[in-house]
């Protein structure tokens, strides 16, 4: 289990960068609770079953991808409704944003082959 001082990392590198790119904002951390709890999840998984370095490889990766969205959404195709999707190279993770006026709003980071429906439902 993570620590408390591991967790104020990391919302407070989410909190630096988040605002720097038209990324929809929904409470103090920058991020969306929901899209912040998935991150968590994941980042403790990796944890747990390998090394601290490996989750910080796919934080790394993510925040590499959540700026490739912000900077060039339209690059992404739609995949069902206005949703689109950005697969992670190196995780078999991938998120689904939407774009709300000039800011990317991001509803979800989930597996790629576990429940196809978990964040759909995101506003």
């Amino acid at each position: 289990m993570q620590t408390l001082r591991r967790i104020l990392i990391k919302l407070s590198l989410w909190h630096s960068w988040i605002p720097k790119f038209r990324t929809a904002v929904a409470d103090a951390s920058g991020i969306p609770s929901a899209v912040a709890a998935d991150i968590s999840r994941i980042m403790d998984y990796y944890e747990d079953v390998a090394v601290p370095q490996l989750a910080d490889e796919f934080y790394g990766e993510l925040r590499s991808f959540f700026q490739k969205a912000a900077e060039t959404p339209e690059a992404y195709g739609i995949r069902e409704r206005d949703l689109r999707r950005v697969n992670l190279k190196r995780f078999p993770y991938h998120f689904l944003f939407r774009i709300v006026g000039d800011r990317v709003r991001i509803l979800v980071v989930r597996h790629g082959s576990r429940r196809t429906s978990l964040g759909l439902h995101r506003r």
